[in-house]
């Protein structure tokens, strides 16, 4: 190859790496991966991409998975998000899941979901469940 035909071409490839480099970083946060498989979520780099083709903050879904995770709760990640795309509270349920499990109160996922999604605060209705309020 001619010298002027390698000097084209790295001047046309070098920024499309630089660019697609940065793309990639854009749409995979590798650090929230590494936080999520070091806690023990697994989680597959390529649907942390297509949650943020989605519109979905990733990590205001998977926070709250590996945090439900470290609490003994299996929760599921398209639960979660799907929650999320619906306008709910995730870090919210997480919480008053937790809590209601620690206080042996039998709340299912779909109900807190119900819950949250209806306009109630979660967390309040497990609260008043575990110390109910004396009204005089």
């Amino acid at each position: 190859m001619d010298g002027p035909v390698i000097g084209i071409i790295s001047a046309i490839g070098f920024p499309a790496l630089v660019i697609g480099a940065l793309l990639i970083w854009w749409f995979f946060p590798a650090g929230l991966w590494i936080a999520a498989t070091s806690s023990g979520v697994p989680i597959f780099p390529l649907t942390l991409i297509t949650m943020r083709l989605r519109g979905v903050n990733q990590a205001s879904v998977v926070n709250p998975l590996i945090q439900a995770h470290k609490a003994g709760l299996s929760l599921s990640l398209d639960g979660l998000e799907a929650h999320c795309l619906a306008g709910g509270n995730v870090q919210g349920i997480v919480n008053a899941l937790i809590s209601a499990n620690k206080a042996g109160i039998s709340l299912e996922f779909d109900q807190a979901c119900g819950i949250d999604l209806a306009g109630r605060d979660i967390q309040e209705a497990v609260a008043m469940y575990v110390r109910p309020r004396i009204i005089k």
